[in-house]
């Protein structure tokens, strides 16, 4: 990445040159770079050629984005030239107002709001199970009562082939199950030089309860962001644990 500053004759536009492919490990220095020109040039428009530019993942989009939404003074914003069609429809699906406000990560949950959430989660486990139970036992009543309308021999067949005969085809599954996730997980861990605890990822993706309970300190319904820090804060978390 170029950048022109002085060169240029008063009131022309500073030029960014993008060339090449930009990534999570390549972005942080021609972030930075882009944010120097901006800085330097406040009353100055700044012209971005992208059309040597090859390719770019969601950092190098986060990236074009930011410079397209700068807060700039009139005559002297910054434009985008020579992007690639496929790019500049990934760049308008955004709206700057979707970024207007930054993210501010909820409060900590005190000891007794914790313990009052955890006893909530234990006591609609257990209405859950005794429905369950009780429905459960008005059909055994009901069936009792009404002894002509169950055929306990197929009953008993099905228990049967759905039990006892189904054990090999379901430790199958689970061992076929469990092979899949540790190969997936294994790519990722090896990355970070965690291949250790992938057998702990096996046992919680097979074992652990999923049913889309809120995270302790945070509403039902409300996601916790993705990641803290800025775009090239990130990029540069990125690039030390490429290094590492």
């Amino acid at each position: 990445m170029t950048n022109a500053f002085s060169t240029m004759p008063a009131g022309a536009a500073a030029t960014i040159t993008l060339e090449g492919r930009i990534t999570a490990y390549t972005v942080a220095p021609i972030w930075r770079a882009a944010l120097e020109t901006l800085s330097h040039n406040p009353d100055r428009p700044v012209r971005v050629d992208a059309g040597r530019l090859q390719y770019v993942d969601n950092a190098g989009l986060a990236l074009l984005f930011d410079l397209q939404r700068s807060e700039r003074p009139r005559g002297a914003e910054v434009r985008i030239e020579n992007l690639a069609p496929n790019l500049a429809a990934l760049i308008d699906d955004y709206d700057p107002a979707d970024f207007a406000h930054t993210y501010r990560r909820p409060a900590a949950m005190g000891m007794l709001e914790h313990a009052g959430r955890a006893t909530a989660h234990v006591l609609a486990d257990l209405e859950d199970m005794v429905v369950f139970l009780g429905e459960c036992t008005a059909a055994l009543a009901g069936a009792l009562r009404h002894g002509g309308t169950i055929r306990w021999r197929e009953v008993v067949a099905v228990a049967t082939e759905a039990g006892a005969n189904a054990v090999p085809i379901v430790m199958l599954i689970g061992f076929l199950m469990g092979v899949i996730i540790a190969f997936q997980t294994a790519l990722v861990a090896q990355d970070f030089g965690a291949v250790l605890f992938v057998v702990n990822g096996v046992g919680i993706a097979m074992l652990r309860d999923h049913r889309g309970r809120a995270e302790p300190g945070l509403e039902p319904g409300q996601g916790r962001h993705p990641a803290a820090g800025t775009e090239p804060e990130r990029a540069d978390r990125d690039r030390e644990q490429e290094a590492g």
